[in-house]
């Protein structure tokens, strides 16, 4: 009798648990949700598994700045391992605005962007490749979200983003495999 019980009580909760589902999945927005906010949830959701997915595998990549050496790693998605694939390299950072909270080098040619996302949030630390003019970038600071923007790696080296912004006028970086 206590098998059937049990039986009969998963029955049940199984089946509210799918009402309660159903009725989950089929509200519809309220007035307040505009176009740009729903775009802007999907963004944030495709960067969350892109950025689940890049983390999980990381290539390890040294980067010298006069004299300071900083860890760091490449992620695996196509920007990242079409430039891990052009290490070593020399990359020549430009002389940026105070109030811009990046530096970055110009590449001679586009990196693939394939199978990533249009956009994303990077954070201090980060390696990004912004697709639009085909740059290298170092964040030093929070910029927000950009279409455009790709994160492809990040500085372990705790002290990275105070050294990156300390640099005074252009400097050059060499990027070797680690």
């Amino acid at each position: 009798m206590m098998h059937k019980t049990s039986i009969v009580f998963s029955i049940i909760a199984s089946i509210f648990l799918v009402g309660l589902l159903w009725c989950y999945n089929t509200e519809q927005p309220t007035s307040h949700t505009t176009v740009s906010q729903a775009a802007e949830i999907k963004n944030q959701v495709q960067t969350a598994q892109v950025t689940v997915t890049n983390q999980a595998s990381k290539r390890p990549i040294k980067v010298v700045i006069k004299g300071h050496v900083l860890k760091a790693h490449l992620y695996h998605n196509a920007a990242a391992n079409q430039l891990y694939s052009q290490l070593p390299t020399t990359l020549k950072f430009q002389t940026a605005d105070s109030n811009i909270k990046e530096r970055t080098s110009d590449l001679k040619a586009p990196l693939s962007i394939k199978g990533m996302s249009a956009g994303e949030n990077p954070k201090p630390g980060d390696i990004g490749y912004w697709s639009p003019q085909q740059r290298i970038v170092f964040y030093w600071g929070n910029v927000g979200y950009y279409e455009g923007i790709h994160v492809i790696g990040h500085f372990d080296t705790k002290q990275a983003a105070k050294i990156i912004k300390a640099q005074d006028g252009a400097f050059n970086a060499k990027v070797t495999k680690q």
